[in-house]
């Protein structure tokens, strides 16, 4: 088959290739991008700052330019039909509906009457999501930006404002397609609720390789230490975590939080957001600082080693469809704390893999951190129970399989297409 993606990051090979720092995020569409090469041929077209063409290990790469602005969509509809024109796929996979190129991909499929081969997996739904995005913070906060955030352009109104016109071309991408792929009983009921009549196709996500080979142990762990994995935004939960914070605090005076990301959570700086101003001061208020350590951005073997040496990893978001880092989390069998939102309760079972709470309940998540502190045997339990469901979950040879499986389908819709605005007539 010939395989067309469109992704929203750069891959390893092509950033290795042009001596770029290499994305740690994807995992696994990085993994899935060196397997299925071996059998298929695969078309990769990635957002970058220029229009370029490449071929790495028999895998062609299109880099298109383009950002999510009406002032973009014409030139990457153009793009993309060239590519198209070009490739001639049997399947067309767009990874993720939140930014505009994957509109844009749908709009040059249809004119080129491609729409039947495309298939699009679902990751974020940023429509869904700005309905949570702020997250319970005062409305102070919300309405009050930093120099920063005015200079910017990037309040924290402005990003749900922005999340919400990205989410009406998110919605147009869904109406406009016959398959969808998903995984959550989140992610299934948005989309049809969208799109009635799309063809729903489940199937789970590949993680990245190290989390497959270590496991985590308790006497390898720092003893009451939490880990979160970004808590860049309103909506990641930070807030609550440090609410948390000052109840742990009175029983487990040593607790350290660690902090992984690209922005440290307490910048209080000239470039300062209201978030990250607001969650200072009330670290600051509650004598909180030194309790929690930002470690910056991660690779995929810093952040194994982080999942591993802590007590507890916590997911406290407002929104999540199924989050890549619980699911490392249960690889490694790392106790979990998680809110129960959106998809993540179709990953985690409540008191089997780890506990579940409701995601403003800031008490709940204190409590439950609490269990697992003062509670080896129940952290072991938690620990091994979560290791078996995620191995099966994300069984790499399964999953595989259903996403060759799904492409089959697709591929089966042999229907020649004829191209628009004076291209030539192509039979796939």
């Amino acid at each position: 088959m010939k395989i067309l993606w469109l992704i929203n990051i750069v891959l390893p090979q092509v950033a290795r290739k042009h001596n770029e720092k290499v994305n740690s995020t994807g995992g696994w569409m990085i993994s899935l991008s060196c397997e299925i090469p071996k059998n298929n041929q695969l078309t990769v077209c990635y957002p970058y700052n220029k229009d370029c063409n490449d071929s790495i290990d028999g895998v062609s790469y299109y880099g298109f330019q383009g950002k999510d602005n009406k002032k973009t969509l014409e030139s990457m509809v153009a793009r993309f039909k060239e590519i198209l024109i070009q490739e001639k796929p049997d399947v067309i996979h767009i990874w993720g509906t939140e930014h505009l190129q994957s509109y844009a991909m749908t709009v040059a499929a249809t004119k080129l009457n491609l729409e039947k081969k495309i298939v699009v997996s679902i990751q974020g739904m940023v429509w869904y999501y700005a309905m949570h995005f702020m997250a319970n913070l005062p409305i102070k906060v919300q309405l009050m930006p930093t120099v920063r955030d005015v200079i910017r352009n990037d309040s924290l109104l402005h990003q749900k404002t922005n999340m919400i016109w990205r989410g009406e071309y998110e919605k147009k991408t869904i109406e406009s397609v016959n398959h969808v792929i998903g995984r959550t009983t989140w992610d299934r009921i948005c989309v049809e609720t969208i799109n009635p009549a799309v063809k729903y196709h489940f199937n789970n996500e590949i993680l990245r390789d190290s989390f497959y080979i270590k496991k985590w142990n308790i006497d390898g762990c720092d003893k009451y230490s939490i880990f979160v994995s970004q808590a860049q935004t309103p909506i990641k939960g930070f807030h609550f975590v440090l609410e948390a914070a000052v109840i742990l605090k009175k029983k487990y005076p040593q607790l350290q939080i660690y902090v992984a990301g690209s922005i440290s959570p307490f910048n209080n700086g000239v470039n300062s957001t209201a978030y990250s101003k607001y969650l200072y001061m009330y670290a600051k208020k509650n004598d909180l600082l030194k309790s929690v350590t930002y470690i910056g951005s991660l690779d995929e073997k810093q952040m194994c080693d982080r999942f591993l040496r802590s007590h507890v990893f916590v997911s406290a978001s407002s929104i999540e469809n199924s989050p890549n880092s619980v699911g490392e989390a249960m690889l490694l069998g790392v106790p979990i704390v998680a809110s129960n939102v959106g998809g993540t309760s179709d990953m985690l079972r409540d008191k089997i893999d780890g506990f579940l709470y409701q995601y403003d309940a800031s008490y709940m998540l204190a409590g439950y951190v609490d269990r697992i502190f003062s509670n080896e045997s129940l952290a072991k339990q938690f620990s091994k129970s979560a290791r078996e469901h995620a191995t099966l979950t994300h069984n790499r040879e399964r999953n595989y399989q259903d996403l060759i499986h799904i492409y089959e389908e697709i591929s089966k819709n042999d229907e020649s297409y004829v191209a628009i605005d004076g291209q030539q007539c192509l039979d796939l």
